[in-house]
């Protein structure tokens, strides 16, 4: 039963001098964390550093939530992450998780999942953009851009392309829906960050559309 997305629960705030921080992975404070895979994904107390500008995008996209609270970027690689996602979700079925938005933003998901679109090919979208064009131009910013929308909020899907295919001889079309590159990045990132949480719920007789399971 996927219960770990229903009413995600939300940290209780502390006193700056408690300083206490949750993560999105273990719901431990920092000082109890350490010793685990999580990462910090919400904070209440201002740090002294510089912050870097992946994360003062976060900052900024955190302050037109109506202070949600400051997201940060979070020192995990996207497969210990994936890991850690799955044991927990195996570990303890009933937990929710929360705060993972901001591992979909993150550079390292979008260029994985712009390699996974780009392995598959495919047809542009209704933009007309093509793979060739977004290198040429050069893919880096192409996804900071995307980056950028989806930290400021201001990123919004384009309508599927619509390609008639005909079949049984031409007398009848399957309508095929082709979204745009930019869309099947968004797309793939969600889907990077998501699955191994449901993967851990799947039992083992289940075959469609899972990673690396093949019912031959």
């Amino acid at each position: 039963m996927l219960s770990n997305w229903r009413n995600p629960p939300r940290p209780v705030e502390k006193s700056a001098e408690q300083g206490s921080r949750i993560t999105g992975n273990t719901g431990k404070s920092v000082d109890d964390e350490r010793d685990s895979a999580g990462s910090v994904v919400c904070a209440r107390k201002r740090s002294k550093r510089p912050l870097s500008e992946e994360a003062l995008l976060f900052v900024m996209a955190s302050n037109k939530m109506e202070g949600k609270g400051e997201m940060t970027k979070a020192p995990i690689g996207l497969q210990a992450l994936r890991r850690s996602l799955y044991v927990k979700a195996k570990a303890e079925p009933p937990w929710r998780f929360w705060g993972l938005y901001v591992h979909v933003c993150k550079m390292e998901t979008l260029q994985e999942a712009y390699q996974m679109a780009r392995s598959n090919d495919g047809a542009p979208g209704l933009d007309g953009v093509t793979f060739e064009a977004i290198e040429e131009s050069g893919a880096e910013s192409f996804l900071r851009q995307i980056r950028d929308e989806l930290v400021t909020n201001t990123y919004r899907p384009m309508r599927a392309r619509k390609k008639e295919i005909p079949k049984d001889g031409g007398k009848k079309v399957r309508v095929l829906s082709i979204p745009a590159i930019r869309d099947r990045v968004v797309q793939g990132a969600l889907k990077l960050i998501l699955e191994p949480i449901f993967e851990a719920d799947f039992q083992a007789g289940s075959y469609g559309y899972r990673p690396k399971t093949d019912s031959a």
